[in-house]
């Protein structure tokens, strides 16, 4: 495959939480279908999958002393100063666990990451080393996949499935929600992106404040008092 065929596609946005379970429950008092995700190391995560193929990820370390010591290296600037060593993808891990909670990252899908890497060095937007990852879902399936991410670390990163897509975004009705929710349609970000999606509309807004981002999620829901934009984790989620 020609580095020209390649389309880029929102996969999936990051929101990190202190504590999985809880995250769940207030996810589910929305009106959202939650299914858990598996294990992968020392974390844990659950998935809100939508009809359109995005999802929101809710990852947690499953140790909390080991979220207070990434949040004590943060503060201290600890992990600041191993990117001065080291540009690989780690970096963004020990980012999302050493920040605040809330959203924290967008992914985005690529059918082949290696011819992508070649075209993001041809234009000068340079990309981690890819790793591969995996995890293993509760009902024990192994799923894998390849990531590689922007050195830039405000950029998104990128995904290529190794094991079939339904393995890592389950299908059928996980991905219908009592609320009506049936895609992530929007992503406003404070920063401007160099690579963006072709599935949702994106905008910037510099002076968005304390939330990086917003994710705006397309509804059929009539009443949406429920819904409260800053309920959820920390992430401020518009609904239309």
């Amino acid at each position: 495959m020609t580095t020209t065929q390649q389309t880029l596609a929102l996969d999936h946005v990051v929101l990190v939480v202190t504590n999985l379970k809880l995250a769940i429950a207030q996810f589910q008092s929305n009106g959202f279908t939650v299914v858990e995700g598996g294990t992968n190391g020392p974390t844990h995560n659950a998935l809100i999958t939508f009809a359109d193929g995005t999802y929101i990820e809710l990852i947690a370390l499953r140790s909390l002393a080991t979220r207070a010591i990434f949040r004590l290296l943060s503060v201290t600037g600890s992990l600041g100063l191993r990117k001065l060593v080291k540009q690989d993808f780690k970096n963004r891990l020990f980012r999302w666990f050493g920040g605040p909670k809330g959203f924290s990252d967008l992914c985005f899908r690529v059918t082949d990451l290696d011819a992508f890497q070649a075209r993001c060095v041809d234009m000068r937007f340079p990309l981690t080393t890819t790793g591969e990852f995996r995890r293993q879902r509760p009902d024990g399936i192994d799923v894998r996949w390849r990531l590689a991410g922007a050195i830039d670390d405000s950029q998104a990163f990128f995904i290529e499935d190794i094991t079939p897509i339904q393995y890592r975004i389950p299908e059928g009705k996980s991905r219908e929600h009592v609320n009506g929710a049936i895609g992530i349609t929007r992503v406003t970000s404070r920063v401007s992106l160099h690579q963006r999606p072709t599935n949702i509309e994106f905008r910037t807004a510099p002076d968005l404040g304390s939330q990086r981002f917003t994710i705006t999620l397309r509804t059929s829901a009539t009443d949406k008092s429920h819904l409260e934009p800053s309920s959820c984790c920390g992430a401020l989620i518009e609904f239309e």
